[in-house]
């Protein structure tokens, strides 16, 4: 549901930057639209742009924009499908640390400050090259600092933090305790069993819960 909210998103956005003009009265602007786009889909979204507050939102929306240290540069390609190229090209799952310099760099040239970024990391990597590079604290988490709750960045919207990085021994722990409690259960069974096979009275009787115990602890 998150994924399909974005992309509904960003295909509004992608209509209003391409279709949508200010200085167009509204019975112009009605017939200036994108083929796909129902009219009376667009006359709606048009009548909501023109809201003061809307266009107000908007605005600060651009100059937040303008002010981020760092934007995406693969356009349209979600991260899972950057990870996906990425992992053919390498023969392994990418890094975070790779996935940002992939996802973040121009072939016209890096801003500065995703530079200094990318160098840090790369010396980081240098550094710890014996340390495994999973986890919250890989090279990615020490120099971009920790996730948001509910979310790990470089990859898609519903991954969070617990299922990517499961801990593995508590993991394990469970399946254990799990285990233990099956076997003293098939214990138990096997002990009724061996009890109705010894009760002297009512043998037909005896015979078929026998029967349906083997047969349940066989499963």
């Amino acid at each position: 549901m998150k994924c399909s909210g974005k992309k509904l998103k960003d295909w509004k956005v992608d209509i209003k930057k391409k279709y949508y003009k200010n200085h167009l009265s509204f019975d112009q602007q009605k017939h200036y639209k994108d083929r796909k786009v129902y009219v009376d889909q667009w006359e709606h979204l048009i009548k909501y742009w023109a809201i003061e507050e809307v266009k107000a939102q908007s605005d600060k929306n651009k100059a937040s924009r303008a002010e981020r240290k760092y934007n995406h540069t693969t356009r349209s390609k979600s991260f899972p499908h950057v990870r996906k190229e990425q992992k053919n090209k390498l023969g392994h799952s990418p890094t975070r640390a790779h996935m940002f310099k992939v996802c973040y760099t121009k072939e016209t040239g890096t801003p500065e400050a995703t530079k200094a970024m990318i160098d840090e990391m790369n010396e980081r990597t240098t550094l710890n090259a014996n340390l495994s590079n999973k986890g919250p604290n890989d090279t990615f988490g020490q120099v971009m600092g920790k996730e948001k709750y509910g979310q790990v960045r470089m990859y898609r919207l519903g991954v969070s933090p617990s299922n990517l990085w499961r801990d593995t021994s508590g993991h394990k722990a469970n399946q254990d305790i799990t285990m233990n409690v099956m076997e003293v259960e098939n214990s138990e069974l096997r002990s009724k069993v061996s009890h109705v096979q010894h009760a002297p009275n009512n043998l037909a009787n005896t015979s078929n819960q026998v029967i349906l115990l083997m047969e349940f602890i066989s499963y």
